[in-house]
């Protein structure tokens, strides 16, 4: 299959409308910040790189057929996600994931989504769907799915969003099982229809034919078999449109959610094991340099966002109290104290009583914040003890509670 590097006859632009590609000049756009595909690059620009989307093993996730047909469809899944408070990219993987983006109801009469609740084919009778009803379908998908969990999947949240898929397709106590065995604590992480080929050890393309470790339940009511089905879990197309883990040249947001998907994506190295906090992999993000490196990473994330807090030195500060000045003076940064401010996701947390730290909004519930750091992870939110054995991970607290926490730079405008 292969992923979102556009291809040459579709440009899509921030506003999301296509524009036949050897109409575009590259600089107008670029220096309007706009999104567009060059013919001569496997990466979408924006003033800077953004990751092409593949999968781990560096293949392409969607067609180029599959590209042109959710493009086609998106102003459906956006009227109807608007609606309903999702992102319209959910809409797009789960009719893809349904019935492979055709606007033609199955013969089994519950329709484009596939609407397990329809008895018979009266309310989705078989064959050619009209506009009028691929939105009415789309606008019962999209309540559907909002209701399968109580996380907010407006807020770029990797989890809400795994799990309103997962929610969709079913909690079968199977995948929950599978998901412990792996060493995970959350059901969706064994479910296939989630995250299959998410990584090799969840790819049945990669795995023996003796392992019976991944399998997947492959009929209403049935048992889990193995192995699993070859296609992509919800999640992983889910990323490729919208460039949360750094597939997909995404169909990219604001810089802040740019932040928060790099930051994810991430940890979600760090999680799988292929950084470890063991060595000198921290170094990439300290241009080779050795020491803590909270400050390091949080202005990596931002520069790979394309949205750097100083100029030159690939954007690197080293420093905390250089992030708080450079919100205290710089154009481009506002810095807050926590009393009388609400975060935003993608903002920068300043914590300078006791031990200096920082890291990254990624989520937020009243005064709860989640938040994703480098140099962490056995310290605590205040830090790690050393700068070789600590790594990215995600910590939730009450910013408000937590007497380490200053404020916060947050990108001006």
């Amino acid at each position: 299959m292969k992923i979102f590097s556009f291809i040459a006859s579709l440009v899509l632009a921030l506003n999301f409308l296509t524009i036949p590609v050897y109409a575009y000049d590259e600089e107008f756009y670029s220096s309007n910040n706009i999104l567009f595909y060059n013919p001569e690059s496997s990466t979408c620009v924006n003033g800077s790189l953004i990751n092409a989307g593949r999968d781990y093993n560096g293949l392409e996730i969607l067609s180029d057929a599959q590209k042109k047909q959710i493009a086609t469809n998106q102003s459906v899944y956006e009227t109807a996600a608007k609606e309903a408070g999702i992102p319209w990219q959910m809409l797009a993987v789960l009719h893809l994931r349904e019935t492979g983006l055709q606007l033609v109801n199955p013969a089994n009469g519950q329709g484009l989504y596939q609407d397990f609740s329809a008895k018979d084919t009266d309310k989705y009778p078989p064959g050619q769907v009209t506009q009028e009803s691929f939105l009415e379908q789309s606008k019962w998908a999209a309540a559907f799915i909002k209701g399968k969990t109580s996380l907010s999947l407006l807020s770029g949240d990797v989890a809400a969003v795994k799990d309103a898929f997962f929610g969709y397709n079913g909690r079968a106590a199977a995948y929950k099982a599978q998901a412990e065995a792996l060493g995970f604590s959350e059901g969706y992480e064994g479910s296939p229809y989630v995250v299959n080929k998410i990584e090799a050890r969840r790819d049945p393309s990669a795995l023996p034919s003796s392992d019976r470790t991944w399998g997947q339940i492959k009929e209403d009511g049935g048992q889990i078999e193995y192995p699993a089905n070859n296609d992509y879990g919800a999640y992983v197309i889910y990323a490729a449109l919208t460039n949360s883990t750094g597939v997909g040249c995404g169909l990219a947001g604001s810089t802040a959610e740019k932040v928060v998907s790099i930051a994810r994506e991430e940890l979600a190295l760090w999680d799988a094991g292929t950084l470890k906090g063991n060595g000198t992999d921290y170094q990439k993000y300290t241009n080779g340099a050795s020491g803590n490196w909270c400050a390091w990473f949080v202005s990596w994330v931002y520069n790979k966002a394309g949205y750097p807090i100083v100029d030159g030195n690939n954007g690197a500060v080293p420093l905390v109290d250089s992030l708080k000045s450079i919100g205290q003076s710089n154009e481009k940064f506002t810095y807050y104290d926590k009393q009388g401010y609400t975060p935003k996701i993608g903002d920068i947390v300043i914590q300078k009583n006791g031990v200096s730290h920082t890291h990254i909004v990624v989520a937020i519930d009243g005064t709860t914040i989640t938040t994703i750091g480098g140099n962490q992870g056995y310290g605590g939110v205040d830090g790690a003890s050393s700068f070789n054995t600590s790594k990215v991970t995600e910590y939730t607290y009450d910013y408000l509670l937590n007497s380490q926490t200053n404020g916060f730079v947050t990108i001006k405008g």
